[in-house]
């Protein structure tokens, strides 16, 4: 047998019907390639399935013969090209590398049943292996199944036996004698066709072509909705593992994730304010690529990152992923605005590694991790989470506005990354919107309620009408000089809102005209220049107490905002209502 690092040889055949039922068309020829292994672990571990001791050091053996019901299946499949590399895996007769220079197929190492303490039991009962009783499957086996001639000893027997008395007899109820065992485990897997899933997915072997790893995983997540485990030695792939419920449907074996993450990677953790991605770690893979890995609790919306120049949300471009009832999606977007028709998938100026992107959920947590072509990546990063339960969906996968966001600088070169707790330009934001709200949203309401009420006391009420109305009318002025100012530091797509704030200002300065052609009292004008004067100064309130709100969510201040300038609005309605019921009284 050739000994090719980094290959594992095969070429191509078809099973007999007669074998097994329903046999899939099996792998062309050549030779597949594992690539990028030690950047690809942090990704692949997202969903990692335990296995026996003697193979990982994973995990402890029960040698008990009272032992509880098992809790989920593990199929262990073996590339023979790298399996067989190392003749310690082999029997004398070397049944198990029977074909392993022209390899076909992956073959069955086994399927265990395991716990999800990362345990396993083994040898259940006192049943003996008896050949005879899986004679009619002898030929599929033989060819499927190699390794299972090669039994080593176990702790309860040993011989070709060994496996299905250590383990197989721990399979019950699901299957309860030998020929079930087997039967079952060639029906799985044929069931999930590796070797097919893979030629269909443009993985072919090939005497030239190397594959990542992370191809490999999406193809396998695409077919049959779970994420392998894939073994390599010495860069050639060497095992892939599917875990399985009782009734054979494809699970995620619970781990701690983040811990082995922290084993593979060096970078950073974003700061754990109350942002929901408290996990973020990056790594230079080579001086031209660069894996991203982030997590977040949030498994029912989507988790993005975006890369910034400036650290504004326009203009850059974001990696967002979700997972789905029906599929895993990462695609990149390019942030043209702050509107949802100007975050357009599948655009922006990120060079994606290719076939190196995963999506999975486990543990009650979303994990996204991707890779960048570049020699450094943009220094300003912001992090978002989607709002629960709405998920972009086809044909245009348009986001929903983020329910959660955080921002980061990072220093690639130290690993340090500093929090950004203040948006950019916050003075002036913060300015703008305190200035039109005192402005349009409090003192000209002031300024209605003493020209209404306080008539009594004339000229009194005139003087503080006028001053109050002229004050609050700079300030206005002021805060859309602040917001136009803004827009153009900003580029936001606030069109909404700038087209209220003219409009409030353009009925402003028409209140300001309308006093230099005041008639006089006993003009018979005056009655309709007061009717223009209190309608206008009316539908002037309304749209600045609306763009006063609109603001508060446009700068996303949240409830503190709205529920003060809402407190302040309750007391003027208030202060109203008890002068006008006393209007009332006196009529």
């Amino acid at each position: 047998m050739t000994n090719l690092p980094l290959l594992c040889p095969y070429k191509p055949t078809t099973p007999d019907a007669s074998e097994i039922e329903k046999v899939p068309h099996i792998f062309e020829n050549g030779y597949i390639l594992c690539q990028f292994a030690s950047a690809v672990a942090l990704i692949v571990v997202a969903s990692l399935c335990l296995i026996e001791a003697n193979q990982t050091g994973i995990g402890i053996e029960i040698g008990s013969r009272r032992q509880r019901e098992f809790d989920y299946f593990n199929l262990a499949l073996q590339w023979p090209g790298t399996f067989c590399q190392h003749t310690r895996h082999c029997c004398s007769s070397n049944a198990c590398c029977r074909g392993a220079n022209s390899p076909t197929v992956f073959t069955i190492h086994g399927l265990w049943p395991d716990y999800n303490d990362g345990t396993w039991p083994a040898c259940c009962t006192q049943k003996s292996f008896d050949e005879k009783e899986i004679s009619t499957l002898h030929d599929a086996l033989e060819k499927y199944w190699p390794s299972l001639s090669c039994g080593r000893p176990s702790s309860c027997h040993g011989g070709k036996g060994s496996f299905w008395e250590k383990h197989g007899t721990c399979s019950s109820p699901v299957a309860r004698d030998e020929y079930s065992y087997f039967l079952t485990t060639l029906n799985v897997y044929f069931k999930y066709n590796v070797t097919k899933v893979l030629n269909e997915a443009g993985y072919v072997p090939s005497n030239t072509e190397k594959y990542p790893l992370g191809g490999i995983v999406s193809a396998i997540q695409n077919a049959f909705r779970t994420t392998p485990k894939l073994l390599c030695k010495k860069g050639a792939l060497e095992e892939l593992h599917l875990c399985f419920y009782k009734d054979f449907k494809p699970r995620i074996v619970r781990l701690d994730l983040p811990v082995q993450m922290a084993g593979y990677i060096q970078g950073l953790a974003v700061v754990k304010r109350k942002f929901q991605v408290p996990d973020a770690d990056y790594s230079q893979t080579s001086s031209n690529i660069w894996t991203f890995v982030l997590s977040t609790p949030a498994v029912n919306s989507f988790i993005a990152i975006g890369f910034s120049s400036n650290g504004q949300m326009v203009g850059s471009s974001a990696i967002v992923g979700w997972v789905s009832s029906t599929e895993r999606t990462i695609k990149q977007y390019f942030l043209g605005g702050t509107s949802a028709n100007l975050v357009e998938p599948d655009k922006g100026n990120l060079q994606v590694a290719s076939n190196f992107s995963l999506i999975t959920s486990q543990s009650s947590r979303l994990y996204l991790g991707f890779q960048l072509e570049t020699s450094q990546p943009q220094t300003r990063l912001l992090y978002s989470v989607g709002p629960d339960g709405f998920l972009p969906v086809a044909p245009n996968y348009r986001l929903i506005e983020h329910s959660d966001k955080f921002s980061t600088s990072i220093n690639y070169i130290t690993g340090q990354s500093t929090s950004n707790s203040q948006s950019p330009y916050s003075k002036l934001r913060k300015s703008h919107g305190v200035l039109n709200m005192l402005g349009w949203g409090i003192l000209l309401i002031i300024g209605v309620i003493v020209a209404r009420y306080l008539k009594p006391y004339d000229p009194l009420w005139f003087y503080l009408h006028t001053c109050i109305q002229s004050f609050g009318f700079i300030l206005g002025i002021i805060g859309v000089v602040c917001g136009f100012v803004l827009n153009n530091k900003l580029n936001a797509d606030v069109s909404t809102h700038k087209a209220l704030g003219i409009i409030i200002l353009v009925l402003g300065c028409l209140q300001v005209m309308a006093l230099l052609v005041r008639p006089e009292k006993e003009s018979k004008a005056r009655k309709y220049w007061n009717w223009y004067h209190q309608g206008v100064g009316r539908i002037l309130i309304i749209f600045a107490i609306a763009n006063v709100f609109y603001g508060i969510h446009l700068g996303e201040k949240g409830k503190a905002w709205n529920a003060g300038y809402g407190a302040v609005l309750a007391i003027l309605v208030v202060t109203a209502v008890i002068f006008e019921l006393r209007l009332w009284f006196k009529k």
